[in-house]
């Protein structure tokens, strides 16, 4: 987690009750739930530790309830199956739940989702996303007033959409 994510999730804060699962949720340097204090959350993540529940992969996680709200902060640049993630994430959503989403896109240097340190560990995963490629993706599972916004310093693709 970086300042420019948390603020992109800032944006959407609020004191509802809601059903919300974090996709990528193990607190390495801060955590978005906070912003959320009414939320029911469940933390999965693919590693055990601070603020996960589920360990599972996102992209095939089933839920026993549709939720209100998912977010998912610095995970897709880590997980070579992303777009399935978004596919998930929608269909775990209830009828006008939202996701929000966050990720390195273009110019982001190459960093850990171990430790988030910038040498990747033996066999890790990284490619950045291009956010007109998350537009598309984001578009073609069902989401609709999606908002996707590229910020070259640092490199950040930040979205949302909501289901109709």
């Amino acid at each position: 987690m970086h300042v420019e994510a948390h603020e992109w999730v800032e944006r959407f804060a609020n004191n509802r009750k809601l059903e919300a699962i974090e996709f990528g949720a193990k607190d390495i340097n801060g955590s978005i739930q906070p912003l959320f204090p009414k939320a029911k959350w469940t933390g999965v993540d693919i590693a055990d530790g601070p603020r996960v529940d589920v360990v599972a992969d996102a992209a095939t996680y089933e839920h026993p309830v549709q939720a209100d709200l998912i977010v998912s902060c610095e995970v897709f640049e880590h997980a070579p199956g992303w777009r399935d993630i978004i596919n998930n994430s929608f269909r775990l959503l209830k009828s006008g739940g939202e996701a929000i989403f966050t990720c390195a896109g273009r110019h982001r240097p190459p960093h850990s989702a171990v430790d988030g340190s910038f040498e990747l560990k033996p066999g890790e995963h990284y490619a950045n996303v291009d956010e007109n490629e998350m537009i598309a993706v984001m578009g073609a599972v069902g989401f609709i007033d999606i908002q996707v916004e590229y910020i070259p310093v640092p490199g950040d693709v930040r979205a949302y959409g909501r289901k109709p």
